[in-house]
């Protein structure tokens, strides 16, 4: 008998809404290119793209643990409807300034404003949405799917398509296009049924619930080391990738933008090889545990990529590491959906995505620093290694077995107002 579990696309309300979300993902790939290349061509002046870059991160930031909170109070079908519309209509707007030849900065950066608040409420709905949709044995296989959208549409064909459409129509259209895809995903959502809302009825201030999320996150030792762990290895290695690995291709393998077009697209082919593998395998039995071999695979990897002597080495090596780090983060997902309680679950996502991304700038600055002092070779050997060395974390006791014992149930259950 086959362990290949049943397809998740088979359930109607997943695949409206993996269909929509597909065609979304894409749409940023093509505005990871759209946009600092509209700014270039707007001002030329690499300091505007440093601040529209800045500015599209911040409302996320700021915003993730109130967008948790915001997900576990209302209907997680009705927030993603309102992030996807908002941003499809910020983005088409942008299109017609664009093309009526009447755009500004200040333009550019209300867009990545708006872009940014709603990726606040739209990245832990996306996660906290899927239980909702899938049952507990086909969360694996769903966020699976998910990771090889992402891996092909955000890595690999979004940014292949955007330079394509911007080389041949402008950014008029690769704005009008990823409008687009928001838009559409927008009514796949209206074709799922209707979703009950996550939270029981009886609420508190957002303020206690959001201190409430905090209080069940860090009361869990299984969830909690495994978290911060996890954002510590993302901080030394994979956040200063963005800057590090640049500057290796050109400087120490002297490959060019060709060969950084290579490595990259490396990344996003490993991916979504780690993606099929994870769909086409059943759960693992210790989640936790294949979680941090994938890490160690990962890790290794950004260590092995920044001892690399050629480009080919490289190019093998970014799809190991992504392979790795793609195949842990859909076990940690399908973990936390299946055993944090529904209610809390947009909260716990938040924190833990805070935790995982919130540290973007740091690692950026850690990254230019370790790349001007050492060397890129050394930032990223260094980096790997510490990654490599969270994986420690997995010898504390009970870290792999999740035990919800710490707090008594009745003390999580949000009071009654009134």
């Amino acid at each position: 008998m086959s362990d290949k579990p049943a397809s998740p696309l088979k359930h109607r309300d997943f695949g409206w809404f993996w269909l929509g979300q597909t065609a979304s993902i894409g749409g940023n790939g093509i505005f990871r290119v759209a946009l600092p290349l509209e700014v270039l061509r707007l001002t030329g002046n690499p300091f505007d793209l440093a601040l529209i870059l800045t500015v599209d991160q911040i409302p996320t930031i700021l915003l993730l643990l109130l967008g948790g909170a915001l997900v576990d109070r209302m209907s997680r079908r009705q927030i993603l409807l309102i992030a996807d519309i908002a941003s499809g209509l910020a983005i088409s707007t942008m299109a017609v300034l664009i093309a009526t030849g009447t755009v500004e900065l200040w333009h550019l950066v209300a867009l990545t404003l708006v872009t940014g608040m709603a990726t606040a409420v739209y990245l832990p709905a996306t996660s906290a949405i899927l239980p909702d949709l899938l049952p507990t044995t086909m969360l694996t296989a769903g966020n699976s799917l998910m990771s090889l959208s992402q891996s092909l549409g955000q890595f690999l064909v979004g940014p292949l398509a955007g330079g394509v459409i911007v080389a041949l129509a402008g950014t008029t259209w690769a704005f009008a296009i990823d409008g687009a895809t928001f838009l559409f995903s927008a009514v796949c959502l209206m074709m799922v049924r209707y979703l009950p809302p996550a939270r029981p009825e009886e609420r508190t201030t957002v303020r206690q619930e959001i201190k409430d999320g905090l209080r069940y996150s860090v009361t869990r030792r299984w969830l909690w080391w495994n978290m911060v762990a996890l954002g510590i290895g993302n901080l030394a290695a994979y956040l200063p990738l963005f800057v590090v690995l640049p500057l290796l291709v050109k400087d120490d393998l002297a490959a060019g933008s060709f060969g950084l077009g290579l490595v990259y697209a490396a990344s996003g082919v490993g991916g979504a090889l780690a993606s099929v593998w994870a769909r086409r395998r059943a759960e693992p039995k210790r989640p936790l545990v294949a979680l941090w071999v994938a890490m160690s695979l990962g890790s290794f990897s950004v260590c092995l990529l920044g001892a690399s002597p050629a480009l080919w080495l490289a190019i093998v090596f970014s799809a190991t590491m992504w392979a790795g780090v793609t195949y842990a983060n859909i076990v940690w997902f399908a973990a936390l959906q299946e055993r944090v309680p529904t209610h809390l679950l947009g909260r716990v996502m938040s924190l833990d995505l805070l935790v995982g991304i919130g540290l973007g700038p740091l690692g950026f600055f850690l990254g230019g620093v370790g790349a001007e002092s050492f060397g890129a070779r050394t930032t990223l050997i260094a980096g790997g290694l510490i990654a490599a060395a969270t994986g420690l974390v997995a010898f504390v006791p009970r870290v792999l077995e999740p035990d919800d014992s710490t707090v008594p149930a009745a003390q999580l259950q949000p009071e009654a107002t009134g």
